[in-house]
């Protein structure tokens, strides 16, 4: 029975146990201006000047408040330096929640170590595996479209066999378990080699670069944003997976392909929002510098995600191995954005006249139109979505130099960070709490995010 604002309040503060217990609803109902009964001022003012540490403890929670609020510019320029030095992850971090950037990259908390092998290392070596394989097929001048089964069989299991013994210190040696487990690996690498060398047998594009690397000391310079004008900027790192190209009309159409062994979706929203970045600030960077990395200017060619796994086909009833094969390459279809060319879309599937690609996320009509639900943008929307991209990664910078490290999280319909967040136990983020509130953005379709971009720019 909660108490009533009226006489029979008394009943409730007969020893200090049952004040404690009530006391704190009644404040938040004053909090919320509603009347209480001003008995329980006494109660509170009493226990305030007689009470003992422990029922302070608890007073004290009464107006605690879960929110940041925030640090000083010279605190942040001091945890985040500046130039601030960062990958495009972590400005993705920041856009899923100030906070959670704050403990990860300002703090530099991180999890102890367990023995046991998790996605990011699997993601490491999936890497890694692709790395090598590319590596050794330049070196030799064999192009990957010219390997039959056995071959891609073969240098897959010498690169997985060389490689596994070295994930997670061995871990995958160390029980018969793993060793099972490293089988399935390489049976997952295989089907990527097998899928890849179909996008070479049905495509133009060609490896340039593998493992790029974009920074201070690396292969390629690192990009550079500059956040206000007193000096304040931020310097972007990272590695690309894979920088393809293809020679047409005397153009250099480079394409950037990323390696992805969990969810591979691609939301042209996500970039709006400055969630999903990645792709585009390594266009960005294969661009900037083309020049240098092939010593002539490029354009963009598309945007990919390449999903590394070994589907199970389920059928009712037999088929043939070809049918299967088919069905496998569609289900490991790159997804993400590529120029609105049919000419372009040859390059990267020759075996495309009209209907559906296999390989790229594209479909053309027999008049050469693209169908509705394909993922190209013409090379305005890419200059619109280039210029999207460095205003919001000034946004983010900004937002990092001035301190603001608030605990709000995004949410997206169900979607949200919290779901799998390894702070969650620091940040104590409940929804109830008035304080604390969910950056609540809304889902855009593809058409509509582009009518935003344009809208924008024509206001710029």
């Amino acid at each position: 029975m909660e108490p009533q604002g009226d006489d029979t309040d008394i009943n409730y503060i007969h020893n200090i146990k049952g004040g404690l217990t009530h006391l704190p609803q009644q404040l938040r109902t004053a909090a919320e201006g509603k009347r209480i009964n001003p008995i329980w001022w006494d109660v509170y003012t009493w226990l305030v000047t007689n009470g003992k540490s422990k029922h302070m403890k608890k007073l004290n929670g009464i107006f605690y408040v879960n929110q940041e609020v925030g640090i000083s510019k010279g605190l942040s320029k001091r945890l985040f330096s500046n130039p601030i030095i960062a990958s495009v992850s972590q400005l993705e971090r920041y856009q899923r929640c100030p906070f959670s950037h704050f403990i990860s990259h300002g703090i530099r908390l991180k999890e102890r170590p367990i023995y046991k092998l998790g996605a990011p290392d699997l993601g490491q070596f999936f890497h890694a595996s692709m790395d090598m394989i590319t590596r050794r097929l330049l070196n030799d001048s064999i192009d990957l479209a010219d390997l039959n089964d056995n071959e891609c069989k073969k240098i897959t299991s010498e690169v997985v066999g060389e490689l596994a013994p070295q994930l997670q210190n061995e871990i995958l040696m160390s029980t018969a378990r793993h060793k099972y487990l490293t089988g399935r690996l390489k049976k997952t690498v295989e089907r990527a080699v097998l899928t890849l060398r179909e996008h070479a047998k049905r495509g133009s594009f060609r490896p340039v670069g593998f493992e790029l690397a974009f920074g201070d000391n690396a292969n390629l310079p690192p990009s550079e944003i500059e956040l206000t004008d007193k000096g304040d900027y931020i310097k972007l790192r990272g590695r690309i997976d894979r920088v393809d190209k293809a020679v047409y009309d005397d153009k250099i159409y480079l394409r950037v392909i990323d390696y992805k062994s969990g969810l591979d979706d691609f939301e042209l929203e996500d970039i709006y929002y400055g969630l999903s970045l990645q792709l585009l600030v390594y266009l960005e960077v294969v661009l900037q510098y083309s020049d240098q990395l092939l010593g002539k200017e490029g354009i963009p060619g598309g945007i990919f995600h390449f999903k590394i796994d070994n589907p199970i086909i389920t059928k009712p009833g037999p088929e043939k191995q070809e049918i299967i094969e088919e069905e496998i390459i569609k289900r490991l279809r790159m997804k993400g954005l590529m120029t609105a060319d049919s000419q372009l879309v040859k390059l990267m599937d020759n075996s495309v006249t009209s209907g559906y690609s296999t390989l790229v996320p594209v479909g053309i009509k027999r008049n050469g139109d693209f169908y509705k639900n394909s993922s190209v943008a013409t090379t305005e929307q890419f200059d619109i979505l280039r210029a999207h991209l460095n205003k919001t990664i000034k946004e983010i910078g900004r937002k990092i130099i001035s301190g603001d490290v608030k605990i709000q999280p995004y949410i997206k319909g169900k979607e949200t960070p919290c779901n799998y967040c390894e702070y969650s136990s620091i940040c104590k983020f409940d929804k109830m709490l008035d304080e604390n509130t969910y950056r609540v953005i809304n889902r855009l379709s593809r058409d509509l995010v582009w009518r935003v971009l344009e809208n924008v720019k024509e206001e710029d």
